[in-house]
């Protein structure tokens, strides 16, 4: 006892002395050092050994690993173990270098760890995930399988991205676990972290990472949205903090604690389309998928929001899933929604929701209270045509068969009628866009309307301006237009007859609208068509003329289309137009104007003479000057409007009589000279000498009737000026003013040197 007590502080002999070299020799150690790794490695000093390898250069810091090595095959129990944390920890260091001697590690200390009741220590466990990377080993698997397992990766975000971001290499060694650490951490407050390491993976890896994932993500999210919504509907309590006031506060029931918040989970998962849409669409329509499978607002939203980072998806599941989405989304964002599907899409295998699609889009443009504007319905009637148009119409999802089921049967009083005519207001930008065949809608509202035409069993006749009156004039109008221009009509000449005769054989329609649906049917399906069908004379030209009188608000439109179906002789012409014509001008006016102009072009210069001789010919007849132009007044060859004009001064007996003359002489903008002479000789210049009144009237007009003067009447027109004034002094300055306008020369003579008009002037 004496002796060991002596030699306690004495080392005993060393591995050099035994086996004649030193353990570190063979790695090419010196000895101090490798007994010095040793021993804090057995130790399970840590820090230490860390610090002594951290002065090492790499070639020496690989002999370590394989010192190391060495000695967790030599040792075991908690030396082992502790020889094996040894080894993981210097691994943890970023910059150890593991070339060549992972395998060798993982052999010796992987007995060590694998199965052992004892945690590994939080900070070995980057190096146990190192070095399970870096091997190529069954062994690998298991180390890294102790890695994921660690309790700490529960806790330490970025310690557990640190490991998942390795995707393949952790999904190989524990799948389970990466979709359970993926899934906690980004509901559990870590959603930013997790999402900086999913934008840092290589797009292989992140694709297979969240293909991995998605189930468990969709859950997750899943139960997070409804235990979230069951809190916010939870009954509210008043605060018990508060209870003086007039208005109580209120706090969510005692027991029940906020649970976390989905919405930043949902937003930071959106956020990756931004930086996926291009380098891993994959991922990027998976995390779409994940989104939109929740079946929530926030979901929805959240890829809303991020649309134009979509990649354009071709895959039916999820094209089906955008069209369910967007189907309960804002119409207005339907064109984005509708854009992220690839023009190639197989429509047929997504009809059904875009057929539910057009159902609520149709359902909302019809609305009673609120209808959706236009504009909206046709923006999301484009995207639907931009989603189609490159494929045969036979393969577009219809939405006519929606529509029609809105116009179903006929129209029987007003209350009917304004609401179909509001059905068809809503259906506009739809056939604007091309989502709508017109021509469906014509062919249903034709049928309609003969059916309304025919009904038998109307008990109260509809009102004059009622809706069931207005809507048949305008359906009527609108399927029988363009019938004979168009290359291929919306109906055939089978549908035109049914509905022309039902305007023909109606018992119960009443005037105006008879007279006015029979002139516009005829006028519309066009003479041949007519010709072949059974039907009564339109009324006469005096029967129109009556029509006019009793119907003033219809009376012109009507007359104009009846002059352009029954193309009438000039007599009739007169006797339906005349008393219109003495109208001021209007835009029914205009209607009627223009036709009796078109209708006057057709005819022979005798029977337009005729027409215009009846209209104007005599004095009392007034009419306003803009709405006889309008009718054609100037086409009248200058000929016959001065002959006209002159027969018609002859009776004129006072001054409003001889002006309204000279106002339809400007009006006919006359340029022949033997037209103009006539006009001078037998209305300008004996008007010069009737009476001072009618020759004040001439001089007024002079400079606007004869802006040149015609050869030969320079002298006459001369003498007559200075006739008029001879004869009433007091029109001289007036005379001479004039006809200086119109291009004579004057001169002054006599002691007061009086102005004169030269007979230099005549011709």
């Amino acid at each position: 006892m004496t002796y060991l007590r002596k030699t306690r502080t004495i080392p005993g002999p060393g591995r050099d002395l035994i086996f004649l070299q030193s353990s570190g020799s063979i790695f090419g150690l010196p000895a101090s050092l490798a007994e010095t790794i040793e021993q804090h490695a057995q130790n399970a000093d840590l820090v230490a050994l860390k610090s002594v390898v951290a002065e090492l250069d790499a070639r020496d810091r690989v002999a370590v690993l394989s010192l190391l090595a060495q000695q967790a095959r030599e040792v075991i129990g908690l030396e082992g173990r502790n020889v094996a944390l040894a080894v993981l920890a210097i691994c943890s260091d970023p910059s150890f270098p593991l070339n060549g001697g992972a395998d060798a590690a993982l052999e010796s200390i992987t007995a060590h760890l694998v199965g052992s009741p004892q945690e590994l220590p939080a900070n070995v466990v980057p190096g146990c995930w190192r070095l399970a990377m870096a091997g190529k080993r069954g062994t690998a698997t298991d180390l890294g399988r102790i890695a994921l397992q660690h309790a700490e990766l529960d806790e330490d975000v970025d310690l557990a991205m640190l490991l998942l971001g390795h995707a393949s290499a952790a999904l190989a060694a524990d799948a389970e676990r990466v979709r359970q650490l993926l899934s906690d951490h980004l509901l559990g407050g870590g959603a930013d972290e997790v999402v900086a390491m999913l934008k840092q993976l290589p797009s292989g890896e992140a694709e297979r990472l969240v293909e991995a994932c998605a189930e468990i993500l969709t859950k997750e999210l899943t139960t997070a949205i409804e235990n979230h919504d069951a809190w916010k509907r939870t009954p509210q309590e008043p605060d018990p903090a508060v209870t003086g006031g007039a208005i109580a506060t209120t706090t969510p029931a005692a027991d029940m604690e906020e649970p976390a918040s989905p919405d930043p989970a949902l937003r930071a998962l959106a956020s990756t389309l931004e930086h996926w849409h291009e380098g891993a669409p994959a991922a990027a329509h998976t995390i779409v998928g994940i989104l939109l499978n929740l079946g929530s607002t926030g979901g929805r939203s959240s890829v809303e929001a991020n649309l134009m980072y979509v990649p354009a998806v071709r895959d039916v599941s999820l094209a089906r899933l955008v069209l369910i989405s967007a189907r309960r989304r804002d119409v207005r964002s339907w064109p984005k929604w509708l854009g992220v599907l690839a023009p190639g899409l197989e429509l047929d295998a997504v009809k059904p929701q875009i057929e539910s699609m057009y159902q609520r889009l149709w359902n909302l443009a019809t609305e009673d209270e609120s209808p959706l504007e236009a504009d909206i319905v046709g923006d999301a009637a484009d995207a639907f045509v931009r989603l189609v148009n490159d494929r045969p119409a036979s393969q577009h999802p219809d939405i006519a068969a929606v529509v029609l089921a809105s116009l179903d049967g006929f129209a029987k009083s007003d209350e009917d009628a304004a609401a179909r005519s509001i059905v068809i207001g809503a259906l506009h930008p739809l056939v604007e866009s091309g989502l709508l065949d017109r021509r469906v809608i014509l062919q249903n509202e034709s049928a309609s309307v003969a059916a309304t035409l025919s009904e038998s069993d109307t008990t109260t006749l509809p009102g004059e301006d009622g809706e069931l009156l207005n809507y048949l004039a305008g359906t009527v109008v609108e399927c029988l237009r363009d019938f004979t221009t168009a290359a291929e009509h919306p109906l055939s000449l089978e549908q035109v007859t049914t509905l022309v005769e039902a305007v023909e054989h109606c018992g119960w329609l009443p005037d105006p609208q008879r007279t006015r649906l029979r002139i516009l049917c005829r006028l519309h399906a066009g003479r041949e068509a007519v010709s072949r069908m059974s039907l009564d004379a339109l009324p006469s030209a005096l029967q129109m003329a009556s029509y006019a009188r009793r119907h003033p608000e219809l009376g012109p439109t009507t007359v104009a289309d009846w002059i352009r179906v029954e193309e009438p002789s000039p007599v009739d012409l007169h006797s339906a137009a005349a008393a219109l014509i003495k109208t001021s001008q209007s835009s029914a006016i205009s209607s009627l104007t223009s036709a009796v102009r078109d209708r006057l072009s057709l005819l022979p210069v005798l029977d337009q003479a005729e027409f215009w001789r009846e209209l104007i010919g005599r004095a009392r007849t007034a009419h306003p000057i803009d709405v006889l132009v309008a009718a054609g007044w100037q086409q009248l060859p200058d000929g016959y409007a001065a002959e006209l004009l002159s027969d018609r001064y002859d009776t004129a007996s006072n001054k409003l009589e001889r002006q309204a003359v000279l106002d339809l002489w400007h009006a006919a903008a006359v340029t022949d000279d033997t037209a103009r002479r006539l006009l001078l000789d037998r209305v300008l210049i004996p008007m010069l000498g009737t009476n001072q009144t009618a020759a004040d009237t001439a001089l007024s007009y002079l400079p606007r009737l004869v802006r040149s003067i015609p050869g030969g009447r320079k002298k006459a027109l001369r003498q007559a000026v200075e006739g008029s004034f001879t004869s009433w002094p007091g029109l001289r300055g007036k005379a001479i003013t004039a006809l200086k306008t119109i291009g004579y020369d004057t001169e002054r003579v006599g002691l007061l040197r009086r102005e004169r008009i030269s007979g230099g002037n005549d011709d």
